[in-house]
């Protein structure tokens, strides 16, 4: 079942308000020197970290998903039991 809400009429303030909010939701939208002339986006400074970091990450999960099958080979004899409370 398919609820239909009745339309009225906006207010003088309710219109305003409306307009307010989509000049507000214009500035949101990438201004012209942040996209390129043919298109895509401009390559910044978060860019260029997220692929100085990828490799550390992809490093990390590959080393977090392996462990369980090396963790047996890892000498621990000098470590010790963990402590108990």
């Amino acid at each position: 079942m398919r609820m239909v809400r009745n339309e009225e009429p906006l207010s003088t303030e309710e219109l305003v308000a409306k307009e307010k909010l989509e000049a507000k939701m214009a500035e949101w939208e990438s201004a012209s020197t942040e996209v390129s002339e043919e298109g895509g986006e401009v390559f910044d400074g978060f860019d260029l970290g997220l692929w100085i970091a990828f490799p550390f990450i992809v490093f990390a999960s590959l080393l977090f998903f392996v462990f369980p099958f090396i963790m047996d080979s890892i000498d621990v004899s000098s470590v010790g039991p963990p402590p108990t409370v």
